[in-house]
């Protein structure tokens, strides 16, 4: 009896976090059906527009029902047109022409021309881009600006339509024109999803937003009519997005990291998790890039690199001997970093029983999967 109670002890704080990161909706670990993309961009491929609205109406119907949210359909449309495959353009002006006013042909369409427009535009910095490159961008826009109209007529209160607006938004109006659409959407459709989520991204401090914009706008959803599973999922993109401005544009890794693991207790996320330990990493904070690729490769037990991740954070610890296991665990799934590292265990005694002949082979394998330390190393022991 004695020894449930303590079996229960070491296991009550992992099954409490397994409850607490197990109902975010949609979750961060199935954001996009990729298989429902894929079918979706079949369909447009082969003009069946039939089965477009069919399978687009459906999840509609799904989502007015409480069944689907309007931000799993949101993503499922922008995965399926956003990357600006030339070849949709004349398949869906001629859907447009057979379906002027169908809602979901309308906001596909508007997808597809706001990642047109974006990918016109480059991702370089505004002093960076040409005065070419913002028309072209602009035209786009003026493109999906006309379709989201006349989805906005067919349906006044579509989350979705908004969604887009806030898109263009984020790169023509900025800050001002983002907060007041999500200000619409909240009152047109009390309980979108997929509004919030897009002016989340368009109030980042890298196009211009404040931190208080997004903290305000994930407080308003706190009192809103949704599930506590989409409220945290709006908590947790808040928390990534400012996370990712501070890791990638100010490289304030401190603060990075703070949001960051607000983002992993909030939902399941092997994002959150494995960009925590590179801001760890970047701080050499190994007790924490420990812990957070333990709790990461509960999610993704095959990555490769976060073996190697973590081995190497234990050596800098000087935990040489708890190393070795993950870095055996990282070269056996192929990883070349920890092939062409213990190799050099292997081949120095470090640590470890020499063994030259697997050393070899190890190194061999690193370097034929391009390791650039490898050959060196190979090559020592010849």
């Amino acid at each position: 009896m004695r020894i449930y109670w303590i079996v229960l002890a070491l296991l009550f704080p992992l099954l409490s976090r397994a409850q607490a990161i197990q109902s975010c909706d949609p979750s961060p670990e199935s954001l996009v059906d990729n298989r429902s993309v894929a079918q979706l961009r079949e369909l447009i491929q082969t003009k069946n527009f039939k089965g477009l609205e069919d399978a687009l109406e459906d999840r509609l119907k799904r989502y007015e029902a409480g069944q689907y949210s309007d931000l799993a359909l949101f993503l499922l449309i922008d995965g399926a047109v956003s990357s600006a495959d030339a070849s949709f353009d004349p398949i869906l002006k001629q859907w447009i022409a057979e379906r002027p006013r169908h809602l979901m042909a309308r906001i596909v369409r508007a997808n597809y021309h706001i990642g047109v427009a974006y990918k016109k535009r480059g991702s370089a910095v505004a002093n960076q881009t040409s005065s070419e490159q913002f028309a072209a961008m602009g035209a786009e826009f003026a493109k999906a600006f006309t379709d989201l109209k006349v989805a906005l007529e067919i349906r006044p209160n579509s989350p979705l339509a908004i969604a887009g607006l806030i898109q263009i938004a984020r790169a023509t109006g900025g800050r001002p024109a983002a907060l007041g659409w999500i200000e619409e959407a909240e009152r047109r459709d009390p309980a979108n999803l997929s509004a919030r989520w897009v002016a989340i991204k368009a109030l980042d401090q890298r196009w211009g937003g404040h931190p208080e914009d997004i903290d305000f706008l994930v407080e308003r959803a706190m009192k809103a009519p949704l599930a506590p599973a989409r409220r945290r999922a709006l908590q947790w993109k808040a928390e990534m997005t400012q996370g990712d401005y501070f890791y990638s544009m100010s490289k304030e890794n401190t603060k990075a990291i703070v949001h960051y693991r607000k983002a992993a207790s909030l939902c399941a996320s092997s994002d959150a998790l494995w960009k925590l330990s590179s801001a760890a990493y970047d701080l050499e904070n190994w007790a924490v890039v420990i812990d957070s690729v333990s709790e990461f490769l509960v999610l993704k037990p095959d990555a490769q690199r976060a073996y190697a991740r973590r081995g190497w954070a234990k050596e800098s610890l000087n935990r040489l001997p708890d190393a070795i296991p993950d870095y055996e665990k990282a070269a056996a799934l192929g990883d070349d970093w920890a092939q062409n590292k213990l190799g050099y265990l292997l081949m120095t005694g470090n640590g470890v029983n020499k063994d030259i002949p697997r050393a070899r082979k190890l190194f061999e394998a690193a370097a034929a999967q391009g390791n650039q330390h490898a050959p060196a190393n190979l090559a020592s022991i010849r």
